[in-house]
């Protein structure tokens, strides 16, 4: 099987499911834990 966003081969059993369509787990969480904005000043104030 194949993923329906990237096409790379999904091996059985590992597929997810993401808006009806069949994923792989790299492009499920791409898509449902986007990159976050560091927050420099808050990082540089902890160390």
């Amino acid at each position: 099987m194949n993923c329906s966003k990237c096409n790379a081969e999904i091996p059985e059993g590992e597929e997810q499911v993401y808006l009806h369509r069949i994923v792989c787990e790299d492009c499920y969480v791409r898509e449902t834990e986007p990159p976050k904005a560091c927050d420099v000043p808050r990082e540089r104030s902890i160390n």
